[in-house]
């Protein structure tokens, strides 16, 4: 399906009950919506998933949504704002925010921006922004780095060193159609949509929301892959800091591609003590 958003136009797709919990799905950088669909699955497959709305939408230069060839729709304010547009024009009201990586540090800027558009916020190994100067700096030289070579780079050659990426590691023990499935939505991939992306969204433009998290009125939980050293640091320190809710598993940084049979099941048991009325806005 096909939406048109501030002047651009994003892919999404909808799965179970149009009149369940919406709950909306973002992907990470590089990915497309159908990164969840094993989450799916193992969601509509279960007696508790039969009453969840499934929502996943293709963030701006990814998938089938348009890829602009100017910077502002990357910019991160724009992608909130867009996101926001996004669920009124759903009429879901409140929703569930589900974010991994990338899309999980777009959910919790749309969470701290929008705090009333959300029933609960799921981030999976999302950061919360540089916390000092020199961070962001080094944050900022990384994400321009990295746009560099992604102009440099076809899209096959793309996919060749972004799997070797020692952050995804764990993945090389997923089955192989798993693996291709992967490439093939990286080989998919606009080179200079991502490099806008990674300069408009990258972990360098991201404010500090560390007090912000805290501070949410809804339900957060947070999912890590006890094999990703970085994002299990970022987790304990939250949790440890203002007691968020942490669930750890025997994975790496993509918990719902490596178990989304546990990851389903955290989620059902999460939204289950999540209250909800059906409109409510």
């Amino acid at each position: 399906m096909k939406t048109e958003i501030l002047g651009d136009r994003y892919h999404y797709e909808t799965f179970g009950d149009p009149s369940g919990q919406p709950v909306i799905f973002l992907h990470g950088f590089s990915q497309s919506s159908a990164t969840w669909h094993p989450v799916r699955d193992a969601l509509l497959g279960d007696p508790a998933g039969a009453g969840l709305r499934l929502v996943f939408l293709d963030l701006i230069g990814h998938g089938e949504s348009d890829k602009p060839a100017d910077d502002g729709p990357y910019a991160m304010v724009h992608v909130i704002d867009s996101l926001e547009g996004f669920r009124r024009e759903l009429g879901a009201g409140r929703v569930h925010l589900v974010g991994y990586s990338m899309g999980g540090r777009i959910a919790l800027a749309h969470a701290v921006r929008y705090p009333d558009a959300l029933r609960s916020l799921v981030l999976e190994s999302a950061s919360f922004g540089p916390r000092t100067r020199a961070e962001r700096e080094a944050m900022l030289e990384r994400d321009r780095a990295l746009a560099e070579k992604l102009l440099r780079s076809t899209p096959e050659e793309f996919a060749e060193w972004w799997d070797e990426t020692p952050v995804l590691t764990s993945q090389r023990e997923l089955p192989a159609a798993l693996r291709r499935a992967e490439g093939t939505m990286r080989r998919a991939n606009d080179m200079a949509a991502l490099a806008r992306a990674v300069l408009g969204g990258g972990q360098g433009a991201m404010k500090d929301l560390r007090d912000a998290a805290s501070g949410l009125p809804v339900p957060a939980l947070y999912l890590v892959g006890r094999k990703d050293e970085r994002y299990s640091t970022i987790a304990a320190e939250a949790q440890s800091e203002w007691g968020l809710d942490v669930r750890r598993f025997p994975t790496g940084h993509n918990v719902h591609l490596e178990m989304p049979e546990e990851y389903a099941r955290t989620l059902l048991g999460f939204f289950a003590r999540t209250p909800w009325s059906e409109r409510s806005r």
